[in-house]
């Protein structure tokens, strides 16, 4: 069976594709700065962000060009941590601003 396409009449909303959504940019964005706000390993963002390697390493390439993330070393200079800088705080608190403007009132 075809999978139908169900296109948004908003380009705000989501696209759906059967039973999966495609996340926006910015929703991807927002989930790892989310998940890096104390420091978080590569494969863990990977995994609770829902992306793969490759995706995942655009993501974060692409944020750290931005100055929305940066990247720690720990003590064994093994392990690498991405962390939340304050310009990616700020990021978050405009997204959750422009969210909250844009957000349809509930119906009552």
């Amino acid at each position: 069976m075809a999978q139908r396409r169900i296109y948004s009449p908003r380009p705000a909303e989501r696209i759906m594709y059967g039973f999966r959504s495609l996340r926006s940019s910015d929703e991807i964005t927002s989930r790892i700065l989310i998940l890096a706000k104390d420091g978080s390993g590569k494969t863990r963002l990977m995994y609770l962000s829902n992306l793969g390697y490759s995706q995942m390493m655009d993501h974060l390439n692409r944020l750290i060009r931005q100055g929305l993330i940066r990247e720690e070393y720990g003590p064994n200079m093994r392990s690498k941590r991405f962390k939340t800088t304050e310009e990616g705080h700020n990021f978050l608190r405009a997204l959750k601003e422009i969210q909250e403007i844009i957000q349809e009132p509930e119906a009552t």
